[in-house]
């Protein structure tokens, strides 16, 4: 649990810096490996974290845990707890210049459902039964059971959208080309060590990000993390020793 509250906090920190420091470029130590990009193909909350920097959800928690429409601007619910219908923002793109729109909430959940692709988080959503088109910007999840939480589940990092060309075009490779609509696109991955994403300029909410770039550094030593912050090398690092703390 520590460890998944730190992952939050992180990606709120790197998502939506106010800009505390003169830095325009961020580096984040962390003591373990990003192991893929694809939040819906991941269990741990490490790589999840680097992820949320560029991929976005129909709904999100906030820092209190409380939901929040992101990709959604709207949902109605059945009285029943049986169908879902959510109205989706208007106006935004893909990092690849991909409109977002009910066709890509489509293809993603498509793909979740499908058990030839061996997803990791596909669990989550067994209890969608179909998802439909209403129009562009409009889709209704029909569920096998009644489910009240379903909203909470699309909050989840792994209920992320994916850009339909980019699961069309990578396939089983998704995992090393992420393609969302968060603040932040993707630069490089020197997979296990360096991950490094860009201010995304074409991002659809105004004012963030605050930062020009975010590298997520592999450090497992607890000593050189904190050398890295105390010359400013890296400006936010987890865990923090307890020992090492003063």
């Amino acid at each position: 649990m520590t460890r998944l509250l730190a992952s939050a906090s992180l990606a709120a920190l790197l998502c939506f810096s106010t800009g505390v420091r003169a830095a325009k470029d961020v580096t984040v130590a962390l003591d373990a490996n990003i192991v893929g990009l694809d939040p819906q193909d991941l269990n741990d909350n490490l790589s999840l974290t680097a992820t949320r920097t560029m991929y976005q959800g129909l709904f999100g928690f906030d820092k209190d845990m409380k939901i929040h429409p992101v990709l959604a601007t709207s949902v109605d619910a059945s009285e029943d707890a049986m169908e879902f219908t959510f109205h989706l923002r208007e106006g935004v793109k893909f990092s690849d210049g991909t409109p977002f729109d009910a066709t890509s909430v489509k293809a993603n959940f498509e793909r979740l459902l499908n058990p030839q692709n061996h997803l990791k988080r596909a669990s989550l959503f067994d209890p969608l039964k179909t998802i439909d088109i209403i129009d562009p910007y409009t889709v209704k999840m029909t569920l096998k059971t009644p489910f009240g939480a379903w909203v909470n589940t699309m909050a989840h990092p792994a209920a992320a959208i994916h850009s339909a060309a980019s699961i069309e075009k990578y396939g089983t490779e998704l995992m090393r080309h992420p393609v969302g609509t968060g603040p932040y696109t993707f630069q490089s991955w020197a997979s296990p060590d360096t991950f490094k994403v860009v201010k995304n300029p074409d991002y659809w909410k105004p004012g963030v990000p605050k930062v020009d770039s975010i590298t997520i550094r592999s450090v497992p030593e607890s000593g050189s993390r904190i050398a890295m912050l105390q010359t400013n090398e890296a400006q936010f690092i987890f865990p923090l020793p307890t020992e090492l703390a003063a």
